[in-house]
């Protein structure tokens, strides 16, 4: 190879793929190397072949920096265009994969660097430059792009609890909704331990942020938490000079909303549980009952749009 330029980008390719070998291979034994997205533990036991995928992505990546390491001092084209294609092939399948299904930020970070490997190898090597790998390098730039997004997504933009813990149920509300304070004060009241209840505040207006912008301040008290969140639904003295939220606390609320609008909702309140809550009884108050999610709370007739004050509550 006589081009300065094409060996430069065989080099640099080259050391992508070891980068991409070392990646594969971290996370084949355990690293979890940049999961940020719950779809990460789902792919981890994937196969391809019978292989494990990180395991097909180690042994595309090390046969990649093989092929064009001897490409420095021997004609290898047709067998480096199989396996730039083969392996481009694999990660636009599990791309397309990705956009039909979950995303999986790790699963994501490999396909780029094969991409870039790829693109690499286009460069240095005019005869790799045919139509049917230009097609197949479309389509994995495009799906690429929109799990790009998915996972930035799942990732900048996670629930903010103002009050509870990070326990397995979330109930989504908004201070000026009628029914999301039946559905809090109801969990409030008869739930035995509300840490394990996140309460996801979605704000539909002004009046919620300026509901919101007074009551975060005051949940730092001692043991106020809970008195904090029931004075919520009550609307503001007007001698009480009004709060404005900080930029942190607006982009918190807004990633609660496109936390709901992810799961498919259009609708407050909104419980998720993977269990039947038990609450206790309003006339035996030591007594449990299991109360199925949707049963606290008539979801047609009492759902709040999440969009804005011109959207009343009914």
């Amino acid at each position: 190879m006589k081009n300065g330029s094409s060996r430069r980008y065989v080099l640099t390719a080259i050391l992508v793929s070891l980068i991409g070998l070392a990646f594969c291979l971290a996370n084949l034994f355990g690293a979890d190397l940049f999961c940020t997205t719950e779809g990460c533990a789902l792919y981890h036991g994937y196969r391809i072949f019978g292989l494990n995928l990180y395991a097909v992505g180690a042994a595309g990546f090390l046969a990649t920096a093989i092929l064009l390491i001897f490409s420095l001092r021997h004609a290898v084209g047709p067998l480096l265009m199989l396996v730039v294609a083969g392996g481009l092939l694999i990660e636009t399948a599990l791309v397309i994969y990705q956009y039909l299904f979950w995303v999986c930020s790790s699963c994501l970070v490999a396909a780029l660097l094969f991409g870039l490997v790829a693109l690499l190898a286009l460069l240095a090597f005019p005869a790799l430059r045919k139509g049917p790998l230009f097609i197949l390098g479309g389509l994995w730039l495009l799906f690429t792009v929109y799990v790009s997004l998915a996972v930035a997504k799942e990732t900048l933009f996670q629930p903010w609890a103002l009050f509870g813990g990070q326990g397995p149920v979330q109930v989504y509300f908004s201070p000026t909704c009628p029914s999301c304070r039946e559905v809090v004060v109801a969990i409030l009241d008869r739930y035995p331990d509300t840490s394990r209840v996140a309460f996801i505040p979605v704000s539909k207006g002004t009046e919620d942020d300026r509901r919101l912008a007074a009551a975060l301040p005051l949940l730092d008290r001692p043991g106020g938490a809970g008195g904090v969140l029931r004075q919520l639904f009550e609307p503001l003295r007007e001698d009480i000079e009004p709060a404005e939220l900080s930029l942190g606390d607006r982009f918190r609320l807004w990633s609660n909303k496109v936390c709901l609008a992810s799961r498919g909702f259009t609708t407050i309140p909104q419980i998720l549980s993977p269990f039947p809550l038990e609450l206790t009884s309003p006339a035996f108050p030591g007594v449990l009952q299991r109360v199925p999610v949707p049963g606290i709370f008539d979801q047609e007739s009492q759902s709040c749009s999440p969009l804005g004050d011109d959207k009343p509550c009914p």
